[in-house]
């Protein structure tokens, strides 16, 4: 069972509104993997660009943070990323697929029927 301090909270009950959120393990994304399709996507890195913000930004007069966001690398309003496709926790030794669904100008280096 989850800790009382997580911002994970179990609901018995949904809410008139809302209550929506679905949750998905990347971990067990990777395992159902063929073996195949696993190694092909080893070996992949994905440039994600979220303009969308920026957009939004732009749109409805929202100033976007500019100042360091955790990482150093992580400054200034570009809002780009490049990370593997396949990310290995340090710790378990577990691989998962990461990736973010809603950067949908997310480019992976495969045709783009794959």
């Amino acid at each position: 069972m989850f800790s009382s301090s997580t911002l994970l909270s179990l609901q018995t009950t949904l809410p008139k509104t809302g209550g929506d959120t679905l949750w998905q393990s990347n971990y067990h994304t990777y395992d159902a993997l063929s073996a195949t399709y696993a190694k092909m996507l080893e070996g992949l890195t994905a440039s994600q660009d979220a303009e969308r913000f920026r957009e939004q930004s732009r749109v409805n007069g929202y100033k976007l943070r500019t100042a360091p966001r955790g990482s150093p690398d992580n400054v200034g309003a570009h809002l780009k990323a490049s990370h593997p496709v396949v990310r290995t926790n340090q710790v378990t030794g577990w691989k998962s697929i990461y990736g973010k669904s809603y950067l949908a100008d997310s480019k992976v280096a495969v045709a783009k029927a794959q």
